[in-house]
This record gives structure tokens, sequence and C-alpha cells, in this order.
């Protein structure tokens, strides 16, 4: 097989619902003669998994949004510092990334200052990257964490160039993202919520579920019921539009080829096929 070179956007967990995350990741970029990485910003959730998954690989380069100050501990802060990580304070050129002569992408938005009371809160959120990629006119824009404030600041600065055939919710579904105004001018087709079941975070919740409805577009066809949190308790929603939750679909894969058409699935790794599922707040992965 021949070699090629990965991006990797964030690779971590808050709980124990991906054990084989690691090996997954491994798999994936195993053939690759080198890997970018972004770290979409200091929260733990989103590269705690990394070292491990990437262990032997060559990284080309490490991106990081936000500060070295917000990273939560020296273990995690000495391996971004032995791989050169480097904290871009604005947009920087896309092209940088280059993964394949015709896959386009732009940073919309990196280390963003954004005011705060809690500079490890919101401010370290909304200093996410957040990346637009495109190929063969098929965009997808992943959020990272990024809350409202960004979301309004990307839309002053980008404006059209934000539209998207699919959006990854930022912070997990969260009712501090996803304004109606920000599922407007990105105009999924698809979304994706990544959150694990009845997480003490209570992601995501029903009120961006109802954002996701309210805009012009036709509906298309909700793929499932999303479980989501309101009013103290969780229930069921369905999104008029395809919306897919990785604790209920389990992992999904995207191929965009360069001619024909995408196709936005659930994935079954090996290492999904073995284990007791009864150990995991998302068993569905093990259907």
């Amino acid at each position: 097989m021949p070699e090629w070179d990965s991006i990797v956007v964030d690779c971590g967990s808050s709980g124990q619902a991906d054990p084989e995350l690691e090996d997954i990741l491994a798999g994936l970029v195993s053939n690759a003669a080198e890997v970018r990485v972004i770290v979409t910003h200091a929260d733990s959730d989103h590269y705690n998994k990394l070292e491990g998954a990437l262990e032997g690989v060559q990284i080309s380069d490490l991106y990081v949004g936000g500060r070295s100050s917000y990273l939560d501990g020296k273990k995690a802060e000495g391996w971004f510092r032995a791989h050169n990580a480097q904290y871009p304070a604005q947009p920087f050129d896309g092209s940088a990334l280059a993964c394949g002569d015709d896959v386009d992408i732009e940073v919309l938005s990196a280390s963003l200052d954004a005011p705060s009371k809690n500079p490890t809160g919101p401010q370290k959120n909304n200093a996410s990257i957040v990346l637009r990629l495109e190929r063969s006119g098929f965009g997808v824009l992943l959020a990272g964490d990024a809350y409202t404030d960004a979301e309004t600041w990307m839309m002053k600065t980008h404006g059209a160039a934000l539209d998207s055939e699919v959006l990854k919710l930022g912070h997990h579904g969260s009712a501090t993202s996803t304004s109606r105004k920000w599922v407007t001018a990105v105009s999924p087709e698809h979304v994706v919520i990544t959150a694990g079941m009845h997480g003490s975070h209570k992601h995501p919740r029903c009120s961006v579920l109802d954002n996701l409805d309210a805009t012009a577009l036709e509906a298309t066809t909700t793929t499932q019921a999303i479980g989501c949190y309101d009013a103290g308790a969780w229930t069921e929603k369905r999104a008029k539009r395809s919306a897919w939750s990785t604790c209920q679909s389990g992992h999904l894969r995207l191929t965009i080829p360069a001619e024909g058409k995408p196709t936005l699935e659930p994935h079954v790794f090996d290492q999904d096929k073995v284990g007791d599922s009864s150990r995991q707040k998302c068993p569905i992965r093990f259907r």
C-alpha cells in the first residue's frame, strides 16, 4: 500500500467510551509518511489519546489553539514541547496543512482572544482552531469547541465562505455553541455531534437541535432520533436534517472521492468487533 500524508484533528476522550481509540487512530495513520496534527484547543478530551496513538509516527507539524498556559498537566506540556508545538495567534495559511493537491483547507479561526470572566473556560474554547476542508466542491467545517462569540466573529469575517455540506457541532452540542445564525450561515446538509451517552456535561442540549431546525433550508431526511438534555431530563428529538450522534451511531466515516457522491455512514473498525460491550457507555458501536 502506498504511503500518504495525513492530518489528525484532535484525539481524546473524557471517559471510557473509546478504549481502543489509540489503536484505531494508529491504524488509520500507519501508512502515512508524515502526519500533521491539529489540537483544536487545550482541553484534555481533545488530545489525551494522541501520545499513545501516534507513538513512532513521524509528526511534521503540531498546531494548538490557544496558549501553552491553557494545557492542563506537565506531562501533556512535555509531549507538546517535544514535538515543537506551534500556538498560532491568528488564523494561519491553510496551505501549511495541505494534504493532497485536490484538498483545500482554510483556517477560519485560531486562538481568538475573546473576552471572558473565566480565562480557562470560555476563552480557551473560543481559542479553538476552526477548519473548513473542501474536496470536489464538498465542504466540511470542524468547529472545535468554539463558542457563539467565535461563531459571530467568523460570520463577520468569512461570510458566505462558511457554507459547508457537513458541520461538526461546536462543543459537543452544548448550548454555548451552534447559534441559529451560525447554522444558517453554514447551511449544512449533515451535522455530526460528538458526545457520550448521558454524560455529566449533558451534551447535546435539545435547544441546539431546535436551532438546527430554525433555518429556511428544506428539511432533509433525519438519520436518527438524537438523545438530548432539556429541563432536567434526557429525551429524544429528531432534527429536521441529517443528524448523527457518534455515541448512538459509533464511529463515522466520511468519504469524499475525487469524482462521484460523498458518503457519510457508521463505520465498524476491526477493534469494534471484539470486547465486552456491556462495559461501554455507547454499546451501539459494537453492533
